[in-house]
């Protein structure tokens, strides 16, 4: 077999080559691994999209009939995606060393749009016939935006992270995949929320206070439900970081949940009982302090991000399977913005993504080894090689950028 290093002959079955000494990947190990790996990606990607139509089927008749004009819908649509999608693209690029994958990405963002809207609009209408049966329309309006929703909104927009955990654990690996992933659930979900409180206004209220609600829930709506998710999610990424080092890891996530139902409900509180005014003072402070705790979270996270990575491809350079060069761009943000900007420059957008594309697999093999230190017990496809395959993977990028 020909060694993916150094590309000289060895016999068949040999696990070291013969000349640069390095680990040789076994024919079946890695492939055979992708395979089944691809295989199941098929599958889940087939249910889930069945899934995400009907869903989408759900929404879309409920919205209807919420607000039934076309062109209320269209143009509320409009104004609840535009900024949605601002939002997103600014949450992805908090995370600078590792970028979570496109599949997660899409997953996480459409249960909050279309899972949790919909079970939340099922679950908070039962639970406002049970109070309006027992105290009124008006009173039940109130005591189901402060007590009901929150509970039930926090809890399904947390459900997909913890299915996250479960089901792409690999691609969950710390606070800071926690706080981006909590963060596009939020959006996902304050999304479709804008377009039914839109275009309801719209119709019953007229442009002037369509204008006036889209600019507060483009800011207040869309900010509470990122923040509120974002640090249950951060609070689960911390306990994933931990693993088998104590009950916290399972607690924290837990009080982390119960600070988001309380926010949201807090916040709910002030616009039922306190009034526009009131709310209004209190979003200064609320959505300020906030914003503060989360900006802190997400630089103590990237500063962790970046100290596994110094850690852990520290020995890859000692090895042989880094450069010092490559390293330096891999574990300082200034040299990897410049070693971005020098690809861009030289060889267009191809040739960056490229340079990304080298950075993520390398961080994913900094994360691999990471968690099995931590403990953590490889998947059975990648028990034999668990880090071969990401150093094949720089092996290929590096040649295709030294073209």
């Amino acid at each position: 077999m020909t060694c993916p290093y150094c590309q000289a002959a060895n016999p068949e079955g040999a696990r070291f080559c013969t000349s640069c000494g390095r680990r040789l990947l076994p024919p079946a190990t890695l492939p055979g691994g992708r395979r089944m790996q691809r295989d199941r990606r098929i599958v889940l990607g087939v249910l889930l999209g069945m899934a995400a139509v009907t869903l989408l089927i759900c929404n879309a008749v409920l919205l209807f009939l919420n607000a039934p004009n076309i062109v209320a819908l269209l143009l509320s649509s409009l104004a609840a995606i535009v900024p949605a999608w601002f939002y997103t693209r600014l949450v992805l690029r908090l995370d600078r060393y590792e970028r979570e994958p496109r599949r997660t990405v899409l997953a996480t963002f459409f249960w909050g749009a279309l899972f949790a809207t919909l079970g939340a609009g099922i679950l908070n209408a039962i639970g406002y016939g049970f109070a309006g049966a027992a105290v009124g329309p008006d009173a039940a309006n109130r005591i189901t935006a402060t007590f009901v929703a929150p509970v039930v909104e926090e809890t399904l927009k947390g459900l997909a992270l913890l299915l996250l955990v479960l089901i792409f654990r690999d691609e969950f690996d710390n606070t800071l995949d926690g706080l981006v992933y909590g963060a596009l659930v939020g959006l996902g979900f304050a999304m479709t929320e804008n377009i039914m409180y839109f275009s309801v206004t719209l119709l019953q209220e007229g442009a002037f206070s369509f204008g006036v609600l889209v600019f507060i829930r483009t800011i207040t709506g869309m900010f509470g439900h990122a923040m509120w998710t974002g640090l249950t999610g951060a609070a689960i990424g911390w306990g994933r970081s931990r693993h088998g080092r104590g009950a916290a890891r399972f607690v924290v996530p837990i009080l982390a949940w119960w600070l988001a139902m309380f926010q949201h409900g807090l916040w709910n509180g002030l616009l039922s009982y306190g009034g526009t005014a009131a709310a209004f003072l209190a979003a200064l402070g609320f959505f300020v302090l906030g914003l503060i705790v989360v900006l802190v979270i997400w630089r103590v996270a990237l500063r962790r991000e970046q100290t596994i990575l110094r850690e852990y491809l520290r020995g890859e350079v000692a090895d042989g399977y880094l450069s010092q060069a490559e390293y330096q761009a891999l574990t300082d943000e200034r040299t990897r913005r410049r070693t971005l900007r020098d690809a861009r420059r030289r060889g267009g957008r191809k040739r960056k993504r490229l340079q990304q594309a080298f950075f993520q697999a390398a961080a994913e093999l900094a994360f691999r080894k990471f968690h099995l230190a931590n403990g953590e017990r490889p998947k059975t496809y990648q028990a034999i090689t668990p880090e071969d395959g990401y150093r094949l993977e720089l092996q290929r990028l590096r040649s295709a950028l030294q073209q």
